[in-house]
């Protein structure tokens, strides 16, 4: 196949879109002035896993075998959720390795578990859905979002107080 001999130059002109669809100026951009950025207020410190997981088992009155076990009690499934979510927050630990310290078989589990607890506290503060039944055969009930908080403080605390020179 030969290609075509023209004649005549070949002029290729831009195809300019219409007055209305053109994008309008930027205004000039400003000088920025450097500036250290601020610390958060109040930065999460990185804490040893031993001292939430002992926090969460204070607050879920739940014992290191069932946290590690298989049971599917409310009062367990939460403990090992807010291990997961404090684990994930407060550590430099993947998912993997918070996996291997509550006992689970793979870090699936503890995914699973930290998407759980996001959807468990996204929803509205009333909803009986967020209510944990405490124990067996009577009315008490615990609020998962509280929970979580009541863990972290007591974390916090035993954090601080093993950093505090004798």
């Amino acid at each position: 196949m030969k290609a075509a001999k023209l004649d005549r130059p070949v002029v290729v002109t831009p195809v300019q879109a219409p007055p209305a669809a053109r994008q309008p100026r930027r205004a000039p951009r400003t000088k920025m002035l450097l500036v250290e950025p601020e610390p958060p207020p109040n930065p999460m410190p990185v804490m040893r896993p031993q001292t939430i997981i002992e926090a969460v088992l204070m607050v879920c009155v739940v014992s290191r075998e069932d946290l590690a076990g298989k049971g599917k009690h409310p009062r367990e499934v939460a403990a090992r959720m807010l291990c997961t979510r404090l684990l994930h927050e407060h550590t430099l630990y993947s998912y993997p390795e918070i996996a291997r310290l509550i006992g689970r078989p793979n870090h699936s589990t503890v995914i699973t578990a930290d998407k759980r607890l996001e959807r468990l506290l996204s929803l509205p503060d009333k909803d009986p859905r967020r209510l944990i039944r405490t124990r067996l055969g009577t009315g008490h009930f615990g609020e998962v979002g509280a929970w979580l908080e009541s863990a972290r403080a007591l974390a916090i605390a035993n954090h601080r107080a093993e950093r505090r020179p004798a």
